[in-house]
């Protein structure tokens, strides 16, 4: 599960000199429903606070596959498309998540 640096927010990042914020996350549409709400909200927190900064927000996502492989992995080579479509374009690109 993706977690937060404690001490640090986009205002924080913004004040130390940041142009933007990145955050990469672990992500597959095909994961658990409860574990992607977990991710999307905090994405959309993130995004929230750099909209409140007024500086960009860039979501890296790794892509992995039902049994957590990653992008590198044999598994992962049969359906890197899939993972990519409903992650991308049919999910964390909508303005909540602010990316």
């Amino acid at each position: 599960m993706p977690e937060l640096t404690a001490n640090l927010s986009a205002r924080r990042l913004k004040e130390m000199g940041a142009d933007a914020v990145k955050a990469l996350v672990r992500y597959s549409p095909f994961d658990d429903e409860e574990v992607n709400d977990t991710k999307q909200a905090l994405i959309e927190r993130v995004g929230a606070e750099c909209r409140a900064e007024e500086i960009p927000f860039c979501l890296a996502l790794v892509g992995c596959d039902e049994t957590g492989g990653d992008e590198h992995g044999s598994s992962y080579a049969s359906q890197p498309l899939p993972v990519v479509i409903e992650s991308v374009p049919r999910r964390l690109s909508k303005p909540r998540y602010g990316a």
